[in-house]
This record gives structure tokens, sequence and C-alpha cells, in this order.
């Protein structure tokens, strides 16, 4: 039974070698699984990705007690929450094992603590309801979010509303992901049209809505103060589209 690390032939180019060392791309920070995790799924997520440098394909074993053993982890290791949002990509016999893993901590926690002799009573999951564009809008302004209410709403419609490969379960969540990618505030919509001294107003006004501008605010507050190219420079440059 094997597991394997998403996209590792994408971010982990060895050619024929296998270092002592992987790559860590700072990009991770800024990715949703890694902000929704708690301390300990990102320390075995590390800990996963060097187990795994070992072989040329990104593979280790699906044995919680011999990663904890490798890694030198203290306590047993949950992989759970990185097979649920598909950091972690079960292989062989390992899918039907860790399904079977799944089905009965499921039922385990659905029974309540006042379950009597022979009784078993289940809580009610909840069904989860997408956002409309006014909710999430009301949600920004109590908290104090910055983000595009209408970007949110049709980043994730167009995706299913999945966070990885996992459905969603809670669109609040997923916005303070969204905030922590927005580009900080520099300053106020000046004459010359720049906002935050980081992207264009036209810019904003014209392509808020494509799945791509948040993408773009992101990396466009990299540049120095008004020096980030248009929207559809950074489309021809990075995707290949004008």
């Amino acid at each position: 039974m094997t597991l394997r690390i998403r996209n590792w032939r994408q971010f982990q180019q060895y050619n024929d070698r296998c270092p002592p060392w992987i790559k860590l791309h700072r990009e991770i920070l800024q990715s949703e699984d890694w902000v929704m995790w708690d301390d300990a799924s990102r320390v075995l997520a590390v800990a996963c990705m060097l187990l795994a440098s070992r072989t040329e394909d990104g593979t280790l074993p699906a044995n919680p007690a011999y990663i904890k053993r490798a890694a030198y982890l203290n306590t047993d290791p949950n992989l759970q929450p990185l097979i649920d949002c598909g950091f972690l990509e079960l292989e062989g016999d390992a899918i039907e094992v860790y399904e079977t893993l799944a089905s009965c901590t499921t039922e385990t926690e659905t029974e309540t603590e006042t379950e009597t002799e022979g009784e078993k009573r289940k809580r009610p999951q909840q069904r989860f309801t997408p956002p409309t564009v006014d909710q999430v809008r009301t949600h920004c302004t109590a908290k104090g979010y910055t983000f595009d209410p209408e970007s949110f709403v049709a980043y994730y419609t167009a995706n299913g509303w999945k966070v990885g490969r996992s459905s969603m379960k809670s669109w609040e969540a997923a916005c303070v992901t969204w905030q922590k990618r927005e580009p900080p505030r520099k300053g106020a919509t000046t004459d010359d049209g720049w906002v935050y001294d980081t992207y264009r107003l036209e810019d904003s006004e014209t392509h808020k809505g494509d799945l791509r501008w948040t993408e773009y605010i992101q990396d466009a507050a990299k540049y120095p103060l008004r020096t980030a190219p248009t929207f559809e420079t950074w489309m021809e440059e990075h995707h290949g589209q004008s």
C-alpha cells in the first residue's frame, strides 16, 4: 500500500538524482490547504515530502507506524486531513483500507454521548448551501475583509464548491483564506488609475470576474509600486493568452 504526493514531479524535479533535500516552495504558505491545516498536519506534510524524496516517483508507504518512526514523530500521524484535501493520493490497496477507516470514523463520531444501552443516536449532518454574492458581501463587511465577493463566488461556483478534492464544508472558513491572499492596501485609488499602488482600476473593473484575477493581484503585489504589468500582459506572459 502506498501514498503519492500530489504534483510531485511538477515541484520536485531532480532528473535522475535523489538528493538528501527537497524543494519547499514559499507559495505553499498561500495555499488553501496549508492555511486550513492545523500545525500537526503541516509538520506531517513536510515529513511526508521528505520521506517521499527517497523515491523517484514521490511515493511513500501508507503505514502510519512507519511514518511515525521514520520521521521521528512523537505522536501517531493522522493522515486523513492530507488525504481528504488531495495532498496525499492513495494507490492500490490503500484506497480500500482508508475508505473503510474513514467510514468507521464517521460512524463513531456521529454517535452522541447520551446513547443508552442498545441505542445509537446520530447527529444530523448539515448540508452545505452555497452562499449568494450578497451573503458573502455582508460577511466581508462584518469581518472587514477587502477581497471581491463576486470573484469569490464565481471561482467556487466554477469548481463545484470544492476545497482541493473535497467538498466545501464552510464558506466562511474559505473567506479567511481569500483574505490572506488579498494584497495589503498601500494607498487609495489615485488620479492615474492605480489601486493600492499595485494594480490598475481599469483592469479591476474589466477583469475582476475572471478566475485568474485573484492570482494576478497576488503576483502584482510582488512588483515595485506602480510597475506591475496590465492584466492582459500578465495573462500572455503566464498563461499564453491575450
